[in-house]
């Protein structure tokens, strides 16, 4: 598995991250993986930041869910890196986590094994990109998504319920 952090990196062309498991942390390089076409965006202020888990998923399982906010920084002051609606990112790409009161712009988003990312490349595996940097000054819940997204992109998941994780279940809705 790769996780990915924030920083300059050489031969990026040469990390794998759409055919090895990884949680990606980096925001530098997503359009040299193709999972964005115009960059990461990033948003600053002066309070704490917050995110919206918009869906039921196992990494934001015990957290709580829109209209409710997460606070991801015990720090005010901190920068949150996300996927404009507008910077060309890939339908395949699921949002799991947003920008309060901006329900396209994800700061949490996932890849599952054949989605076609841009220039027609495709995940082979599962990888999350998380873009909630700075993890000294990460909250109990910002350490919960970011533990929940490494055990999720480890195991995957059981929409069952069966103990079985879909992956090699035969049976993943039943």
């Amino acid at each position: 598995m790769i996780i990915g952090s924030n920083g300059n990196l050489n031969n990026v062309d040469q990390i794998p991250v759409n055919d090895f498991p990884a949680v990606i942390l980096n925001s530098n390089y997503m359009e040299d993986w193709n999972w964005i076409g115009n960059g990461v965006s990033v948003l600053s202020s002066t309070g704490t930041r917050k995110v919206h888990n918009l869906i039921t998923h196992k990494i934001t399982q015990g957290l709580p869910l829109v209209p409710l906010e997460t606070t991801v920084h015990t720090q005010a002051g901190l920068s949150l890196n996300y996927f404009a609606q507008a910077n060309r990112r890939p339908s395949s790409l699921e949002l799991i986590s947003s920008l309060p009161s901006r329900f396209n712009d994800g700061v949490l988003l996932i890849a599952e094994p054949g989605d076609v990312l841009l220039n027609n490349d495709r995940s082979t595996v599962r990888s999350v990109f998380f873009g909630i940097p700075n993890p000294n000054a990460w909250t109990n819940n910002a350490r919960t998504l970011f533990l929940q997204s490494v055990a999720w992109v480890i195991e995957g998941d059981d929409a069952d319920n069966d103990g079985v994780f879909d992956d090699v279940d035969n049976c993943p809705s039943v």
